[in-house]
């Protein structure tokens, strides 16, 4: 777990929503305590979003959704094929920090969780050239 403390330590305290590529702080002004499942420990802290940071989202989201509409399914089949490679790269990673936040052991992370979104992407960025219209 040494490489996971270096990474869990360079990780904000307090977690906050991820809209339009920069941390976003709540309106809420409440913060919910994460603990790890396995020790009692606290990990973090988040603020829950509200009607606000949604409303941010969903206008960030169709933005987004018109800018990745004007890929060619090229550029698309690329782009879902490096997120399949580095989710294959930084299993071992991701796992550990999946096993911390959820209690699940790290095999299962490693043997599941990850390579289970990674099988997704890896497909999709195969079936890009077979779709009409993309």
């Amino acid at each position: 777990m040494i490489g996971v403390n270096r990474y869990w330590n360079r990780m904000p305290k307090i977690a906050q929503a991820f809209i339009d590529g920069k941390y976003v702080s709540s309106n809420s002004n409440k913060k919910i305590k994460k603990l790890n499942p396995s020790t009692g420990n606290l990990l973090y802290e988040w603020e829950p979003s509200g009607y606000l940071e949604f409303e941010k989202a969903i206008l960030s989201a169709k933005t987004a959704q018109k800018i990745w509409s004007s890929f060619s399914a090229s550029m698309k089949s690329k782009i879902l094929g490096k997120i399949s490679q580095l989710l294959m790269e930084r299993n071992d990673l991701l796992s550990r920090v999946e096993a911390l936040d959820t209690g699940k052991t790290i095999s299962e992370c490693m043997t599941s969780d990850i390579i289970s979104a990674q099988s997704s992407f890896d497909w999709f960025s195969k079936i890009c050239h077979t779709l009409h219209g993309a």
